[in-house]
């Protein structure tokens, strides 16, 4: 992914809702593509892949009262690992629900 989830120069509703789609779809594909073995396998290993999506959102979406939080890492004081893949799949789902009731686009359409 690239260091910035949607072109800097559009900043709309629409357009970040749209690249969240796409980096989420882009997932789903890649799991597609898994063996059953490594699908069970990557299920119980952490993942950063929605903290990697919420740092490339830009601020100003981040900044909306009640957006969703990074998700916090797993372990100790000394060692600690990404979340689980499932819970960085329930995260993205919780940003896209926020985006769609609490962002403009949804609001000018309903």
């Amino acid at each position: 992914m690239e260091n910035d989830l949607v072109d800097s120069n559009s900043n709309s509703s629409a357009d970040i809702h749209l690249a969240v789609m796409i980096h989420f779809k882009d997932e789903l594909n890649r799991r597609a593509k898994l063996t059953v073995e490594q699908s069970v396998k990557e299920e119980d290993t952490g993942s950063d892949f929605y903290n990697n999506l919420h740092d490339n959102l830009p601020p100003y979406i981040k900044n909306i009262k009640g957006f969703p939080n990074k998700l916090p890492r797993r372990g100790g004081i000394i060692s600690t690992s990404p979340p689980l893949y499932s819970e960085n799949l329930k995260a993205v789902v919780k940003v896209i629900q926020y985006l769609l009731t609490n962002t403009a686009v949804y609001k000018a359409n309903h």
